[in-house]
């Protein structure tokens, strides 16, 4: 994989940027470290692929087409892009370190269950729950120097590694047993069947859990395990899919804001993160 616009995003961001080609087949490893010293608001574009992270960050929120994420403190990102993409990133200001792989379409078959997770899935860019903090501080923190020559070539690779690791065991291991299984999958289907019905309302995970008999943590991992999605991710998606088609019929912005659960002075920026164009722009 190309690394220029890895190079391009760790010039942005101020930070000092490490990148290799690593197993497995060839995908991008890099690991970047800087200090911000005011909020940043920028665009980069995405190679398709898959693309993994973690880091240690005072905030960071990314917003592509299809979705949109947000760290705070310790945590880990996953974009899956079956085309190239621009995102819309906001960095608060603070110390971060941040590492991460990314592989090309046709690298996918070095990367096993996480292969078939991104084929299975197609567009995603979410935040994953789950995995501890001191897994990610030590993947995200700069390779020692001392390692040089071979031997940082074999350092990065058992970061790379141990990336495809992490990812793996978070997005690919039965996290339920068989038989709690179809109660996860219930779950999670009883409370997509009452986003898209109530879409337009306030709904909170706290809310859909009680009317499913659940906690909030149980619902979030059943969700995002049945449809690859957070449950505020897919409630997003779903209302500007639904504010696109009405706008086809001919309604206006404002009315479309309101009948989808926007106020007006939102709903623009949302809706032309989403789909690229602002809202008056799809009428025609």
């Amino acid at each position: 994989m190309d690394g220029n616009w890895i190079e391009a995003i760790g010039a942005i961001s101020g930070g000092v940027t490490e990148q290799a080609a690593c197993h497995p087949s060839g995908s991008a490893y890099w690991q970047s470290s800087g200090v911000n010293p005011h909020r940043l608001e920028y665009q980069a574009d995405l190679p398709a692929g898959l693309h993994f992270g973690c880091g240690l960050t005072p905030g960071i929120e990314s917003v592509a087409p299809f979705g949109q994420m947000a760290v705070t403190g310790a945590g880990a990102t996953l974009v899956i892009c079956t085309t190239p993409v621009t995102m819309t990133t906001i960095l608060a200001p603070g110390q971060f370190h941040s590492a991460g792989l990314s592989a090309e379409p046709s690298q996918l078959d070095g990367f096993g269950p996480l292969a078939d997770f991104a084929r299975r899935h197609g567009n995603v860019c979410m935040a994953l729950s789950g995995v501890p903090r001191t897994v990610i501080a030590r993947l995200a923190m700069p390779i020692d120097p001392w390692f040089q020559g071979t031997a940082r070539d074999m350092a990065r690779e058992a970061r790379a590694l141990e990336l495809v690791a992490v990812f793996e065991e978070a997005l690919c291991r039965p996290h339920a047993s068989d038989a709690d299984a179809p109660r996860s999958r219930s779950l999670a289907r009883e409370a997509c069947a009452i986003i898209e019905a109530e879409f337009a309302r306030p709904l909170s995970i706290a809310a859909l859990a009680r009317r499913t008999g659940c906690s909030p943590r149980t619902l979030s991992e059943a969700f995002r395990r049945e449809f690859g999605l957070s449950i505020g991710g897919y409630l997003t998606r779903f209302r500007l899919d639904e504010a696109g088609r009405l706008l086809r019929q001919g309604l206006r912005p404002t009315e479309v804001a309101y009948r989808v659960g926007y106020s007006p002075a939102h709903f623009s920026t949302a809706f032309k993160r989403q789909h690229g164009i602002a809202p008056s722009r799809w009428q025609r």
